[in-house]
């Protein structure tokens, strides 16, 4: 099995606006097999399609082959699993009466709720035929829905159902067809939404507005106001008109794919467009806190890029992006860095040839059960299987835990790494720093979870403890996190014994210290004593209200008694108050 060339694009010493800071890990793809298929094979999809729990791979020829054997055909690469191929099984489409029915586009998903993955191909601006998977691993031709808005399709749950439907559009026309599952169909009526569209359209579907729901993103015309259309989910199954971002003047998409691009937990959209190098460009377009699109930058890419995907090749968490070079033999790899930034475009320099590679003939997906991810395309007459996991040496990953806001002072702290992990199942070692702050004790500062006690400081201030973790793999290789550790001061608690009292002897007099707070914290405990004057017994003294009989004089008219109410907080601060009690006979 070999591998393909891994090479770098000269003069293109970074991929993104600022440089990216982590080691880039070296990513190979190993060519593993291709599938002669006789004609034109455009669209790819993997799936189970036989229901072994084992992925498995299908495509379509054209209808544009006189030889039948080949002509229009479904075809299923069934798959054992590490990826070796059992069996070939060969559909013939449905070639209607319609003039010019082309099959060209195809998706996979559940269409009639049994839980088995089906197939759905789309003939350009003619009609999409479904085919259901049954119960013995076969496909059957189910339905047949007549519709324009079949050149692109792709399948998702669009109005949150828990149902797979199908999204569609036609060639140069205006409108995306959203067709919705029910009863164990899809349905042939067809939900309209605006979106201009071109001939090189590409769709996909993804939440890149923040709010949990699928949306529609295609590639948008060029009389439309940007190139790429996203039409969001409104919350109630239905769609919001679309949206453009963009210039169209000059960025006419060829391909486009939903990924988080800058790591912030937000899907984004990348676009390919442009021409030869160095006017080849893969634009970034980022999502922002109110779900809107704004462009981020472009990538200098290789000429003439096209269909592009989201693969994580590098196993590192992070969306990479992978795309194919129109005419140039070229595949490639943008990847991730730990900033959020891209890396110089890798370069894999031996598919084979193809002058216009299909924008639904790249896929990633595992193909050999290996946990790794692999990638397939489409040339005029294979189909190619490259699979992942060729990665020399991956950098661990540094977790130094959640943030500790709002601790007070003399209290004890565990720092938490133990969420620390390497990807190859490497060991790990560990270095704690304290990098900022009044300077604590470690109880150790090469186990994944130390302690510290936090320092006690002004009430009503705060400090920012701030550490690091430094990981190490046995390969030498390291990453860092940090934490915060954010120390209040705490305020003491104000006591309050109540107001003075004039009484007379022999009555029962109360004394309530009810009125006591603590403004960042709670009062835990409370006491009564006495503290000058006639002796009296006090009644239940070690709480907020106690009460004592006043007692007789001798001799004197009057005597005055004095009590002081003293409360501890939560953090074992304290506060008195007193108060003066005068009996008179």
């Amino acid at each position: 099995m070999k591998f393909l060339r891994i090479m770098h694009l000269a003069l293109l010493p970074i991929a993104c606006l600022s440089s990216p800071v982590s080691a880039q890990v070296t990513t190979e793809l190993r060519y593993s097999a291709e599938y002669y298929v006789g004609a034109y094979a455009g669209p790819v999809a993997i799936a189970d399609l036989n229901n072994d729990g084992i992925n498995d791979i299908v495509a379509n020829t054209d209808a544009g082959s006189s030889n039948e054997e080949v002509r229009a055909k479904l075809l299923v690469f069934l798959l054992d699993a590490d990826g070796e191929l059992l069996a070939t099984e060969k559909y013939s489409l449905s070639l209607v009466g319609v003039a010019g029915a082309n099959p060209v586009s195809l998706t996979t998903g559940d269409f009639n709720g049994d839980g088995l993955q089906d197939v759905a191909v789309g003939f350009d601006r003619r009609y999409i035929e479904i085919w259901h998977q049954g119960t013995d691993g076969k496909l059957s031709s189910a339905d047949i829905i007549y519709t324009e808005k079949s050149t692109r399709i792709i399948a998702g749950d669009l109005n949150g159902d828990g149902l797979d439907d199908i999204a569609g559009v036609g060639y140069v026309r205006d409108d995306v067809g959203v067709f919705f599952q029910q009863d164990g169909a899809i349905r042939h009526e067809v939900a309209l939404q605006v979106a201009p569209v071109d001939a090189r359209n590409d769709i996909r579907i993804g939440d890149v507005t923040g709010d949990g729901l699928p949306d529609i993103v295609v590639l948008a015309g060029a009389e439309a106001p940007g190139p790429v259309a996203v039409i969001a989910a409104d919350g109630q199954g239905g769609f919001l008109p679309a949206a453009f971002y963009g210039e169209s003047t000059h960025e006419r998409g060829r391909g486009l794919t939903i990924a988080d691009l800058n790591s912030d937990g937000r899907n984004d959209v990348a676009m390919t467009y442009g021409g030869n190098y160095p006017d080849a460009y893969v634009a970034l377009f980022h999502q922002g806190l109110d779900g809107s699109l704004s462009k981020a930058g472009a990538l200098p890419s290789l000429d003439l890029p096209g269909p592009i995907i989201t693969a994580d090749l590098n196993e590192d968490l992070k969306d990479d992006l992978v795309l194919l070079h129109n005419g140039w033999q070229h595949l490639g790899h943008f990847q991730q860095a730990e900033d959020g930034n891209f890396w110089a475009e890798a370069l894999y320099s031996d598919p084979i040839y193809a002058s216009l590679y299909h924008t639904q003939g790249l896929v990633s997906g595992d193909v050999n059960s290996d946990g790794f991810v692999d990638v397939l395309y489409t040339d005029y007459y294979n189909v190619i299987v490259l699979l992942g996991g060729g990665v020399g040496g991956m950098p661990p990953v540094a977790n130094a835990g959640s943030d500790r806001l709002g601790v007070f002072g003399g209290h004890t702290v565990v720092l938490d790494g133990s969420g620390s992990y390497d990807p190859d199942g490497a060991n790990l070692s560990y270095q704690w720093t304290q990098v900022s702050g009044t300077r604590v004790n470690l109880s150790s500062d090469s186990i994944a979870s130390p302690e510290i006690i936090t320092p006690v400081i002004d009430a009503g201030a705060e400090e920012s403890l701030v550490f690091e973790l430094r990981v190490v793999d046995d390969n030498g290789m390291t990453d860092e996190d940090s934490v915060t550790v954010l120390v209040w001061g705490n305020h003491p608690p104000v006591a309050e014994a109540g107001d003075p009292q004039t009484v007379s002897q022999g009555e029962r007099v109360y004394l309530s210290g009810n009125a006591s707070e603590d403004q960042d914290g709670y009062i835990k405990t409370g006491y009564w004593e006495q503290l000058s004057g006639p002796g009296v017994s006090l009644i239940a003294n070690d709480r907020s209200t106690t009460s004592f009989t006043a007692p007789k004089l001798k001799g004197a008219k009057q005597a005055d008694l004095v009590f002081e109410y003293t409360v501890t907080d939560d953090q074992g601060a304290t506060g008195s108050d007193q108060v003066v009690i005068t009996v008179v006979k």
